[in-house]
């Protein structure tokens, strides 16, 4: 399943194939930072026209998130993400999923989490399992196999026990985060977002 290769330059998925973009269970993009206040980290990169987040080289467009990380917070952290059926009251099922691939670029560590929906909406955490990349300034393939991945605090279970067998099933999102120095800018940028060995009936399902 290509999730996205960002060609069309908008906020929604390659999965998102309804006519009515609005309303669809399908995907979307989203950004964030540790802290919406003052204070927080500053994102340079926007959805939109002005310092758009999409790219274009050699005819190749890709995201592009820049954040300057915040002065005045310890532990500043940003990142971007997809709501992969496009609210946060449903799932996708990944049983299947066997790996994800992406071609990507930077200046930071990234770790690539899926968030189960329980634990988002049931247990009020934001607990999910991770895998982490070092980029380099150069495109690389990356390959993110499902059964290396550990959760955000690094055990082989969340906080309230759940493998990533229990939770598979009903994942809510997939996201980039980075966790920078302070005063940082950290630029990730990534291209042709695909989740192999499963196909979208399965994974809208």
């Amino acid at each position: 399943v290509l999730i996205d290769p960002f060609e069309d330059k908008n906020i929604y998925s390659s999965i998102n194939d309804s006519d009515d973009k609005v309303d669809t269970k399908l995907g979307t993009w989203y950004t964030f930072v540790e802290d919406t206040s003052s204070i927080g980290s500053e994102m340079l990169t926007e959805f939109g026209d002005e310092n758009s987040i999409f790219v274009t080289e050699e005819s190749n467009t890709f995201l592009s998130f820049k954040v300057a990380m915040s002065n005045d917070i310890d532990y500043p952290y940003a990142g971007f993400g997809c709501n992969l059926n496009g609210s946060s009251v449903s799932a996708a099922n990944m049983s299947d999923l066997k790996y994800v691939t992406f071609n990507a670029r930077g200046n930071c560590d990234v770790e690539i989490g899926f968030m189960p929906l329980k634990d988002f909406m049931v247990y009020d955490t934001y607990n999910y399992f991770v895998y982490s990349i070092s980029l380099s300034s150069d495109w690389e393939e990356y390959r993110v196999n499902m059964d290396e991945l550990l959760s955000n605090t690094g055990k082989d279970t969340l906080d309230n026990g759940s493998t990533w067998d229990d939770v598979k099933s009903e994942i809510l999102l997939i996201q980039f985060l980075t966790r920078g120095n302070q005063g940082d800018t950290a630029v990730i940028e990534v291209d042709d977002i695909y989740f192999n060995g499963i196909d979208v009936d399965e994974l809208i399902n």
